[in-house]
């Protein structure tokens, strides 16, 4: 005989609690676990700076800039703003401030959570001694003290200042046979004098002669064009500035993608610089479409060979068709002919042009020498001979003339294609002697000058301006071929005016040009 023991009810009951009470306090932890693991939004306060301070801090900060993407709970928002912490540190250090003391603190009652960062710059720090050791025999080129790098007694204490020091000094070996010299930086910070001292020890290394040019990569280009090309004389001190001028030689010719200078630091004596190149395709072609309301419709191409004979020599043939003129014309440059820095240039063009003001047919060939004269200014001298069939409207006469163009350039421009800063200024004189249905000699001179300044730093938005001038000399105006005259009109001359459509006009109310 058996029978089934029943359990009190009581029991039951406080089962049935304690589940309840476990599955809640379960439920409540993850659920707060949840909450702390959401993405809190956030403002940012920073206190205690401003200026360029304020700036630099704000622009390295996280906080400010992940503000978009907020870091998971309040853990994660502390660690990000204890990571700015150290950010801020290192930027005040860049500007002197060694003794900078930050703090935050994170309100997390507030809806968004409130970050507010409090700093203390600290003084700002000055050098107080810099000097230059130098291991092993003296050298005439270093300087004694600090003070020709900018590290002076008395100069704010700015990385930026250390560091362009220390740069001049390396830049000092490198331009007198030390490129493998060492500086070695020390600094001292003193936090109760707001000082630092600088130590600059310089293991200077071996002094290195510069030798011949080993090229590597070229295919199409003359090897020993490349190595005559070079800006230094076998068996002087290393000189980086020579390499940098060899360098912009080498890229000046447009026929590299890329230019690789290096230096073999063992072996040959002196030593060897080495030329790696990847050259660039020889050939381009283009062209393009205008219309002008002034002047009509127009296309225009090219084709160019920029390494014909493996010597940088360049063929380029332009054609142009528009409604007011056609021409076609073929230019022959030789880089560094006769010598380094020079080019020379020969031209051949056939054109028909008709206009209010002559209709014209004719070619002409000129040779040309460009050379440069000093820092920032160049000139060319020129011969040509040009043949036209003109009709003014009043005659028709053929044009055989002879010219001696010669001209001056100034170029201090930040831009060759696009600037933003600086002055042109030209100046040409040509020659002319001939016969225009009569012989004929007169001077013809011009001249411009564009200026340009920017008004805000990214060089968005710039104000330009151009003043040109000229004269013709020796001739009356009937005498001069009418394609040499002044026109002045046209997008490319006084916009607002048609195509040569200011100046004198004859009895029927065409353009005759001026002197």
């Amino acid at each position: 005989m058996s029978h089934r023991t029943r359990k009190p009810l009581y029991r039951i009951a406080a089962g049935v609690v304690c589940l309840w009470t476990l599955v809640f306090s379960l439920a409540s932890i993850f659920a707060g676990f949840a909450a702390a693991q959401t993405a809190p939004r956030y403002d940012v306060e920073i206190e205690g700076v401003e200026g360029n301070l304020a700036d630099l801090v704000e622009a390295s900060s996280r906080l400010i800039s992940g503000q978009d993407d907020p870091p998971f709970g309040i853990t994660g928002l502390r660690r990000r703003a204890a990571s700015d912490i150290e950010d801020f540190q290192a930027a005040l250090r860049s500007q002197g401030h060694y003794g900078a003391r930050i703090g935050f603190e994170i309100d997390a009652e507030t809806e968004p959570f409130l970050v507010a960062v409090t700093i203390e710059p600290g003084p700002l720090f000055h050098v107080s001694t810099c000097s230059i050791e130098i291991i092993g025999d003296t050298l005439e080129f270093v300087p004694e003290n600090c003070d020709p790098l900018g590290l002076g007694a008395g100069v704010p204490a700015l990385s930026e200042t250390v560091l362009e020091g220390q740069a001049q000094l390396r830049r000092s070996f490198l331009e007198n046979g030390y490129p493998n010299a060492i500086i070695e930086r020390r600094a001292l910070v003193d936090h109760d004098g707001a000082i630092m001292n600088l130590e600059l020890t310089v293991t200077p290394g071996e002094k290195v002669l510069m030798g011949p040019v080993t090229i590597e990569g070229q295919e199409r280009t003359d090897g020993a064009f490349i190595a005559e090309l070079r800006t230094w004389d076998l068996g002087i001190p290393y000189d980086v500035r020579l390499i940098d001028s060899y360098r912009e030689r080498l890229n000046g010719l447009a026929l590299f993608d890329s230019v690789t200078i290096t230096r073999r630091d063992a072996g040959e004596v002196p030593r060897p610089i080495v030329v790696a190149l990847h050259e660039a395709p020889p050939r381009t072609i283009g062209g393009g479409v205008r219309f002008a309301t002034t002047e009509g419709i127009g296309v225009s191409g090219f084709w160019a060979h920029r390494n014909l004979f493996g010597k940088a020599e360049t063929l380029r043939v332009d054609l142009g068709l528009a409604q007011l003129a056609q021409s076609l014309g073929a230019t022959y440059s030789l880089p560094h002919r006769p010598n380094h820095e020079q080019r020379l240039d020969f031209t051949v063009l056939a054109e028909h042009a008709e206009t209010d003001a002559f209709t014209k047919f004719g070619g002409e060939v000129v040779a040309a020498l460009t050379t440069p004269l000093a820092e920032k200014w160049r000139g060319r001298i020129g011969i040509g001979l040009q043949l036209a069939d003109i009709d003014d409207g009043l005659s028709r006469r053929t044009s055989m003339t002879a010219s001696l163009p010669a001209d001056v350039f100034y170029d201090n421009s930040d831009s060759l294609l696009d600037p933003t800063m600086g002055e042109r200024w030209s100046l040409r004189a040509t020659s002319v002697v001939g016969n225009n249905d009569g012989a004929i000699a007169f001077l013809k001179l011009e001249s411009e000058a564009t200026a340009y300044r920017r008004l805000n730093q990214n060089g968005r938005t710039v104000i330009a301006g151009r003043l040109k001038i000229g004269t013709i000399l020796g001739e009356e105006l009937d005498a001069i071929p009418a394609d040499r005259r002044f026109y002045s009109g046209g997008g490319g001359s006084v916009r607002g005016f048609g195509y040569q459509a200011i100046g004198p006009r004859d009895a029927v109310g065409d353009t005759t040009g001026g002197r």
